[in-house]
């Protein structure tokens, strides 16, 4: 687990630093922050049950909000173009990578609070 925790907050963070570029940027950075300083200290040890609730809370609301809007959304959903280049070709792509990034947080968050549950 610490090192799986150790993984994903240099993970986290630096699709925290990634979206210094991106329309919306500081919401993003906030989530991903939020994840790493989470898996950082449930790598060293148990933090807070309440710091993964409340982020996969969010993360889970947040995905299930875009992938309404992305159901309206013009274009199709290539997954070629999602798991291909950087460039957000359509909208689409860019939603359906944002649900992607939500639903890593979300699983991870999940994962957190099933373990310390269970040492609990």
């Amino acid at each position: 687990m610490k090192t799986a925790n150790i993984f994903l907050s240099i993970l986290f963070l630096f699709a925290a630093v990634l979206q210094y570029n991106d329309p919306d940027p500081l919401q993003w950075i906030f989530i991903y922050g939020l994840s790493a300083l989470t898996c950082g200290l449930f790598a060293w040890k148990s933090g807070p049950l309440i710091l993964p609730a409340i982020t996969g809370v969010v993360s889970f609301i947040w995905m299930i909000f875009l992938f309404v809007v992305l159901q309206g959304a013009p274009d199709a959903i290539i997954w070629a173009d999602v798991f291909g280049e950087a460039s957000m070709k359509t909208e689409s792509v860019e939603l359906t990578r944002e649900i992607l990034g939500l639903f890593i947080i979300f699983v991870w968050m999940t994962v957190l609070i099933y373990k310390v549950k269970k040492n609990s």
